[in-house]
């Protein structure tokens, strides 16, 4: 979406908005390469885990849908419908990391099953701990950089 006004003088000039749909996917992944630590804590395994990561969003470009929402004579809309169609693929982007807080607790969820299978297939007392995840940003945006007390 283009939202722009320009002033001349003291005089505003009006807004011209335009505005693009399309079906776009979304691809969001931990990395297991990068550093997990494991910690038992009072009968708890916490998992600290990287950030939630994501691909290049996938834009079908042959779905992309253009629409002048306020049009005006004095400015130039085929440049602001440029402007647009010239920022889908950065659009996307912004739109990808603003979702990361909107997948977290998912991917939370998600990270729970996947260590506790682990776990149960991997160690004989593996499902004697209940897994709980946190994320990196959250340990280290807590005052005290260390995990949840007991309780």
């Amino acid at each position: 979406k283009d939202e722009s006004s320009m002033a001349f003088g003291y005089i505003p000039l009006p807004e011209v908005i335009v505005a693009a749909t399309a079906p776009v996917s979304y691809t969001y992944y931990l990395d297991l390469n990068a550093h997990w630590d494991f910690r038992l804590r009072d009968g708890v395994l916490w998992v600290v885990v990287p950030e939630i990561k994501f691909n290049k969003p996938a834009v079908d470009a042959s779905r992309i849908s253009y629409e002048v929402k306020k049009n005006s004579l004095l400015r130039n809309t085929t440049e602001a419908m440029e402007n647009l169609k010239s920022s889908i693929t950065w659009l996307s982007i912004k739109k990808a990391q603003t979702n990361i807080n909107l997948v977290r607790e998912t991917g939370r969820r998600q990270t729970e099953l996947f260590v506790t299978n682990w776990l149960a297939r991997s160690f004989t007392d593996g499902k004697k701990y209940p897994v709980k995840v946190i994320f990196r940003s959250e340990l280290e945006n807590s005052r005290t950089q260390e995990l949840p007390p007991k309780g």
